[in-house]
C-alpha cells in the first residue's frame, strides 16, 4: 500500500491511534467496534509491511515508522479539510493580475472610476485592459486569456454568467444653437456607432429633427465625436453618460431613446473564486455610485 491508496476513514484511524494509543479509546471515539479498528488495523500491518503499533501496559505505542506516518497524514488531513472552507480573501494581499475585455463605453464611464478604487484596496494587483473583441468573447474567458468582459448586453454571449452593472440611453446631441434657426444649418449628421439594431432608430430619429439636407459621417470612437461635432456643426447619436461637455445640448425628439445596459461577464467557473467575487461586488459600487437620470423622449 501506498499513501496514494489510503482512504480517509484509514488516516483518521491511524492518525487517532496516534493521539490516544488506545484501541478501545479509538473504538469509542470513531464510533466503532474494537474489532473494525483491530481489523483495519491488520490490513495496514499488512499493507505497510510494518506493525505500526505494539502492545504496552495501557495500550498501544507507536513504531517509528507509525510516527513519520503520522506527521505526512496530519498535514494532508489538513489540507483536505480546508478544500471546502471558503478562503478568506483579503484585497491588500492580493497580488495576481487580473484582465478586463470592456467596450470603449465602458472604459470611458467605468473603468477609470474602477481602477482607482482597485489600486485603493488592491495596490499590489495588477488591472490590464484590453479592447473587446465581441468574436472572440466567449473563448478568451474559457481559455483564461481575460477575466472579465465588459460591454452592452447584446454584446456579450447569453452562455455566460452576468451582471448588470448599469443602464443608459442614446441621445441627440448638437453643439449648442446660437440662435433658433442654426438647426436647419446643420449639414451632417455624425452616427458613432457599430450596432446594426440600432439603425432603424436612428432613421426614425433623423426624420424628427427636421433637417433640410445632410451628408452621413460615421466615426468609430465616441471619444473623437466632439471633435467631429463643433467641426462640422453636426448631430450625433451618443450615450447620455458621456455628455459632460457644456458647449452641447441634447435636441429633444418625439422617439423614445433606445435603452441599452451595460453587464459584466465571466466563465461560470470563476464564480466561486473569493477575489472574482470581490472584484465584481466592488464593480457594482463604482457603477452604483453614478447615478445619472435617463432621458426622456421630448
Amino acid at each position: 500500500m501506498t499513501l496514494d491508496s489510503l482512504d480517509i476513514k484509514q488516516m483518521k484511524l491511524l492518525l487517532t491511534l496516534l493521539e490516544e494509543r488506545s484501541i478501545t479509546r479509538v473504538a469509542t471515539k470513531l464510533s466503532v467496534s474494537q474489532q473494525a479498528v483491530s481489523e483495519q488495523l491488520k490490513k495496514l500491518r499488512q499493507a505497510f509491511d510494518d506493525k505500526l503499533f505494539v502492545r504496552a501496559k495501557n495500550g498501544v505505542v507507536p513504531t517509528p515508522f507509525a510516527d513519520e506516518l503520522g506527521t505526512v497524514l496530519k498535514t494532508v488531513i489538513t489540507q483536505l479539510e480546508g478544500v471546502g472552507e471558503p478562503a478568506v480573501f483579503k484585497p491588500e494581499l492580493a497580488e495576481r493580475s487580473y484582465v478586463i475585455a470592456a467596450s470603449e463605453y465602458a472604459q470611458l464611464v467605468i473603468l477609470s472610476d474602477f481602477a482607482q478604487a482597485l489600486h485603493q484596496h488592491c495596490p499590489r494587483m495588477q488591472l490590464v485592459i484590453k479592447s473587446l473583441c465581441e468574436d472572440s468573447i466567449e473563448s478568451a474567458l474559457t481559455q483564461g486569456q481575460i477575466d472579465l468582459a465588459i460591454g452592452e448586453d447584446h454584446q456579450l454571449p447569453p452562455i455566460l454568467a452576468k451582471r448588470k452593472l448599469l443602464s443608459d440611453a442614446y441621445v441627440c446631441v448638437a453643439r449648442k444653437r446660437k440662435d433658433s434657426t442654426e438647426v436647419q444649418r446643420r449639414q451632417h449628421l455624425v452616427l458613432t456607432r457599430t450596432q446594426s439594431h440600432l439603425d432603424h432608430m436612428v432613421s426614425q430619429w433623423e426624420n424628427s429633427l427636421d433637417l433640410n439636407h445632410y451628408t452621413t459621417l460615421s466615426v468609430p470612437s465616441y471619444a473623437l465625436a466632439p471633435t467631429f461635432i463643433n467641426a462640422y456643426n453636426a448631430v450625433a447619436l451618443m450615450p447620455s453618460r458621456l455628455l459632460d461637455n457644456k458647449e452641447f445640448e441634447i435636441l429633444p425628439t418625439r422617439q423614445q431613446p433606445p435603452y441599452f445596459d451595460i453587464v459584466a461577464a465571466w466563465h461560470s467557473r470563476a464564480t466561486q473564486d473569493p477575489l472574482h467575487r470581490w472584484l465584481i461586488d466592488n464593480l457594482s459600487e463604482v457603477c452604483a455610485n453614478k447615478r445619472h437620470p435617463l432621458p426622456q423622449s421630448a
